[in-house]
């Protein structure tokens, strides 16, 4: 732990791979590190809030997510993370606004054009959706959702 602060972000990516395993508690334990030592970096911020978001805390994500943003409001990871949230909240306009936004800073992020495809469909416009949904398979065609994007993209047709 003496030499940490010659390894950057160790605290941030092993974070975030015992959140890949569902281990929360030593994923928000060293997520918390990572903000206490890096505290004007957004990253730990979004990765406590994609913590909190798959634990299903959706209030306190959207906290972090905001503090993130304060630091950073154009980060793609924060948008996308807020976006979520607000469409888990049925607030499908305001989430589709930040999927726009992340979308013009990666256009290449397959997750985004998917994301927006859900937002574009749950507000009824069918065209935008199948457009987004897509881009979204031209960029992941051998994603698990696959069959439930033709599914849609056939139905909204």
């Amino acid at each position: 732990e003496y030499r940490l602060d010659t390894y950057p972000n160790l605290q941030l990516y092993m974070s975030k791979l015992f959140l890949l395993t569902d281990d929360f508690d030593k994923a928000k334990e060293l997520a918390l590190k990572e903000i206490k030592a890096n505290s004007t970096s957004e990253f730990g911020y979004i990765l406590l809030g994609d913590i909190y978001t798959k634990q299903k805390e959706y209030l306190k994500a959207e906290k972090q997510y905001k503090k993130a943003q304060k630091i950073n409001g154009n980060n793609v990871d924060m948008l996308i993370g807020l976006a979520k949230i607000n469409f888990k909240k049925s607030q499908y306009e305001l989430a589709l606004d930040l999927f726009l936004k992340a979308r013009n800073y990666a256009p290449e992020r397959a997750e985004v054009h998917k994301l927006l495809g859900d937002a574009y469909r749950k507000m009824s416009q069918s065209t935008l959706a199948i457009e987004s949904y897509k881009l979204f398979l031209e960029l992941s065609p051998t994603s698990k959702y696959k069959g439930e994007i033709n599914t849609y993209i056939r139905t909204m047709q």
